[in-house]
């Protein structure tokens, strides 16, 4: 069993850590591919390097070697060593499934979009006052989004996806508001 994603993530991903040997995944072992396996005992080769991978098919371009005197534990890293494989494996999780909507989230929005639908008959001038506002809010906080996602190293194709736009889209929307940065 590899490192699994949160169940409540939009995108579940599972990863491991991945024996490198002469700079390739070898052949799995009676359909073993767990690196501790390439050990180079009973005729196994012997592994001198991991790389985190994940089943969405992402391999890490980071490599690291494998002390096989440190013991298992040491090779694959975790919360106490943030440079192995699982450190680089948790970054593309968090990359890959940074633009999900958090389940509540979709509870308000559905919550909102049927009650608005309600008032857009009943009550139309109410509605469209919320429209108003709500227009005003969601533009302030996907510039703060935008920003935020730009300086954190996400790409202008990666803010305008979010969006449901282009990247050019994007980039004409948002770049004024990023200072220095661009």
């Amino acid at each position: 069993m590899g490192w699994t994603s949160p169940a409540d993530e939009t995108y579940a991903h599972e990863g491991y850590a991945l024996p490198l040997v002469d700079s390739r995944e070898p052949d799995p072992i009676d359909g073993n591919t767990s690196w501790w396996v390439f050990d180079g005992k009973n005729g196994h080769p012997r592994a001198t390097r991991l790389q985190a991978g994940c089943e969405c098919g992402w391999r890490a371009t980071a490599t690291h070697e494998i002390d096989w005197d440190a013991g298992l534990d040491a090779n694959e890293g975790d919360w106490e060593h943030p440079g192995g494989p699982y450190a680089d494996w948790l970054r593309h999780v968090r990359a890959a499934t940074g633009g999900a909507v958090p389940s509540d989230v979709e509870e308000l929005l559905s919550t909102l979009g049927r009650r608005l639908g309600e008032l857009s008959v009943e009550r139309p001038l109410a509605a469209l006052r919320i429209a108003g506002r709500l227009e005003k809010a969601t533009d302030r906080a996907a510039i703060a989004a935008a920003v935020a996602a730009r300086r954190q190293g996400a790409t202008w194709e990666a803010v305008g996806s979010a969006l449901g736009a282009t990247r050019q889209a994007a980039f004409q929307r948002f770049s004024r508001h990023l200072t220095g940065t661009e």
